[in-house]
């Protein structure tokens, strides 16, 4: 049984649009983040792609929960856009997490060399725990993402006519 969305006053509409707004401007904050230690662009480094690649999974975390707000949001308040939107950018994250992981692991082999012994440990459980949120965000984005695309659908209503209904024993 799917039920419609509740009915919501003018107020809390123009409420809701500000949340949304605002969540939509915080997901923005992680991957300016990201962008800033991309440039410029150094792709042959392996420490830029480590940097890079690392500090986008690390703001995976992030992102997803906002995302899973702003999905929150719209199917609280019947927004079907903001939901396949959000759901779009979630399963976007989840094949770029899936993409980055592996390069990630590869570029941390040859960033370990480099380090300090005395330092070795400490920057091989940030690198495994980076790694490992960066697999389970993957994960749950691209859960997040399927259930938000199901959730959008828009729901199909039929229109009753005055007079019609059930009809039982006519010929």
């Amino acid at each position: 049984m799917q039920s419609s969305p509740m009915t919501l006053s003018a107020r809390a509409h123009a409420a809701i649009t500000g949340v949304l707004a605002v969540l939509f401007v915080a997901a923005l904050s992680p991957l300016a983040d990201v962008m800033v230690p991309a440039l410029p662009i150094a792709t042959g480094e392996v420490r830029w792609r480590f940097q890079v690649f690392g500090t986008m999974l690390a703001a995976l975390p992030q992102l997803a929960f906002i995302l899973a707000a702003i999905m929150a949001v719209g199917v609280l308040a019947g927004h079907r856009l903001a939901v396949r939107g959000a759901s779009i950018a979630a399963l976007v994250l989840a094949v770029v997490a899936a993409l980055l992981v592996i390069p990630f692991a590869l570029d941390f082999l040859d960033m370990r060399r480099l380090v300090p012994i005395e330092r070795k440990g400490n920057f091989d459980m940030a690198a495994m725990k980076t790694g490992v949120f960066g697999g389970f965000c993957f994960l749950a984005l691209a859960y997040l993402g399927w259930k938000g695309i199901q959730a959008s659908v828009k729901e199909k209503t039929t229109e009753r006519k005055q007079g019609q209904g059930l009809v039982v024993g006519q010929d």
